[in-house]
């Protein structure tokens, strides 16, 4: 609608609007998304505040990450050129990325409420956790597979061996995988559960807030290491918990076990974000002991 030429509707969201250059671009000091969320502190008693999060990606993410690189191109044309419209969105925070969650849950509330099976489940959408994260990475329907999480090669029509995962190759090789940068989300084969670039293109945020010693904190059932920090904490109480390498780290970066992390204020170009839904158990073979 930002967009439309009418000069109605151009007058009334003026205020929301800027100039670039010689084009019109959405204000990002101005576009916000206002949520609620339960905040979770550790072991302190958890409560309900609300939060208003910038909704833009950074536009010139590039040059700030790569300043020493000739990326202006990208920063003009990755946000709005159609060409990009199926690539992974980066530039954005763990602050961004945990509220357009939100969003997306409330969008397709609509969609549920027609469904007569869903209708009256309270579903939401959030980011995965760490441990959901690499569940879905590593591909196995059962933790004793040993099945290999991310192919590394495919079978090119000339019968040699190709990259299947978008990342840095050696000292410096970014291209052999077919593309230097980002490519789109569904590029190469899919792993076991039909889930693509779990490994390369970009890396993702998680839920989990970071600690080195997590393990020893999180509970053996749906864990999590949740904690929202304030703006007076220190960066090591926002550090949250990046996974899967991207298109500019090296193949040990790709390890479906290989943990990093990045704080929650600061956006990237090379890290993105999934959404996940909680599903619900549903009754196995063994607990079917009757007829209802």
């Amino acid at each position: 609608m930002w967009k439309s030429n009418d000069p109605n509707i151009q007058e009334r969201l003026a205020p929301m609007l800027e100039m670039k250059g010689n084009r019109r671009a959405l204000n990002p000091e101005v576009i916000k998304y206002r949520f609620s969320y339960l905040q979770s502190k550790g072991n302190v008693k958890k409560s309900y505040v609300t939060d208003s999060v910038a909704v833009m990606p950074v536009e010139d993410i590039w040059t700030k990450d790569f300043p020493n690189a000739q990326l202006a191109s990208l920063d003009a044309n990755y946000f709005t050129h159609p060409s990009f419209d199926y690539y992974p969105v980066v530039g954005v925070t763990w602050r961004q990325a945990r509220a357009f969650t939100d969003w997306r849950a409330n969008e397709m509330a609509a969609t549920v409420l027609k469904n007569s099976y869903l209708n009256g489940y309270q579903l939401s959408l959030s980011l995965p956790t760490e441990a959901q994260w690499q569940y879905a990475a590593s591909g196995k329907l059962d933790p004793q597979d040993t099945i290999v999480g991310s192919r590394m090669t495919i079978d090119g029509i000339d019968g040699k061996k190709k990259l299947a995962v978008n990342f840095k190759q050696g000292d410096g090789t970014y291209s052999r995988d077919g593309a230097t940068f980002t490519l789109p989300v569904k590029s190469y084969m899919p792993n076991a559960f039909g889930v693509y670039n779990m490994a390369g293109n970009v890396s993702e945020w998680t839920l989990d807030a970071y600690s080195p010693s997590a393990v020893v904190f999180v509970n053996d059932l749906n864990p999590a290491l949740l904690y929202d920090a304030d703006e007076k904490d220190g960066d090591a109480l926002k550090r949250k918990v990046v996974r899967g390498g991207s298109w500019k780290d090296n193949g040990e970066q790709l390890n479906s076990e290989t943990r990093n992390y990045s704080v929650d204020y600061e956006p990237h170009s090379y890290i993105g974000f999934r959404c996940v839904m909680s599903a619900f158990e549903m009754p196995t073979v063994q607990s079917k002991t009757r007829k209802y």
